[in-house]
């Protein structure tokens, strides 16, 4: 598929929305050329027939014969695919959400400022904020970021990236070179968006456009959902969710390994020692994990997630 930008959208048991998403993004304004490359995973309704309508010279369907295993993997298997392209940009899709007709212009035009500034081949990474609406696409927040108690600024700390995503890679946008830098997405990441905000955080730059280019459509089947993070749920979750709190505390110790591992020679000094620490802090008295928190200044976006993360750690 030969366009400037490749739109990657993993799909799933999506016939309710699917079109209306593939609609939005090839109705967007002020691309030269927008291509589709979807990822479907065996589904039990009719997103196959969905699909096969729009399939064609801009829009490739790739029918994965067995579960890919959830979002993530469906979107690893694709940035693999990606490789084997000719694109320049590629950005992340949601099968249910509806784009603003501006998005990729107005990443594309932030893309190649930060491509103007900082070289033609460095890796670069796009991302905005969002609105969530629900099903019928009736408004519940003007802004995700606020709504989720997001920090964009986080996404230039790296220590607090580590521990804590913030950014939604369905507003993703990123050239070639950080396709093949962080490309293959390992079996250790959080999610992909996640290990591409790292990579790109420690190798690359970042951009962020304080701006909703996107409606992100909220409801009960949503793989990954926003879920509010005000007192009452942070108690909740004190109080009833201690172990789900333990196991990801337990993945981006994993996911800190696994990128050590593999970008260790690319990393400064500084990067290097806090992930080989911080990888195997769970092997450390209690006392160690905290100063070492505390030393590193470690923090989530939001004061109630930031108690949660001090109290479990």
């Amino acid at each position: 598929m030969k366009s400037e930008m490749l739109v990657l959208l993993a799909a799933y048991n999506g016939q309710k929305y699917i079109r209306e998403q593939l609609l939005s993004i090839f109705e967007s304004e002020g691309c030269l050329s927008v291509s589709v490359l979807i990822g479907l995973d065996p589904s039990s309704d009719s997103t196959e027939l969905v699909v096969e309508e729009f399939e064609g010279e801009s829009c490739l369907v790739i029918k994965n014969k067995e579960p890919s295993g959830g979002a993530k993997n469906n979107f690893s298997l694709l940035v693999e695919h990606a490789l084997d392209s000719d694109n320049k940009y590629f950005a992340f899709s949601d099968q249910d959400d509806v784009w603003d007709a501006d998005k990729l212009s107005l990443n594309l035009d932030n893309m190649r400022e930060m491509e103007l500034l900082y070289g033609a081949n460095a890796p670069v990474l796009v991302f905005s904020d969002s609105r969530v609406v629900s099903e019928s696409m009736e408004m519940i927040e003007t802004s995700f970021m606020k709504a989720e108690s997001l920090n964009p600024d986080f996404c230039d700390d790296f220590k607090r990236l580590v521990i804590h995503n913030v950014g939604q890679g369905c507003t993703f946008l990123f050239n070639r070179a950080l396709l093949e830098l962080a490309a293959p997405v390992p079996d250790g990441a959080r999610m992909h968006d996640h290990w591409f905000m790292l990579v790109a955080c420690a190798l690359g730059k970042i951009s962020y456009i304080p701006k909703p280019l996107l409606s992100y459509r909220q409801h009960s089947t949503n793989v990954v959902g926003a879920h509010g993070h005000g007192v009452l749920s942070s108690i909740e979750k004190f109080l009833f969710k201690k172990q789900s709190i333990v196991d990801s505390i337990i993945k981006n110790q994993k996911q800190a390994e696994v990128f050590l591992n593999r970008y260790g020679d690319l990393l400064d000094k500084n990067q290097a020692t806090f992930l080989r620490k911080y990888s195997s802090l769970s092997r450390e008295s209690l006392l160690y994990r905290k100063i070492f928190c505390i030393k590193h200044r470690l923090a989530m976006s939001d004061s109630y997630r930031t108690a949660g993360f001090y109290l479990f750690r």
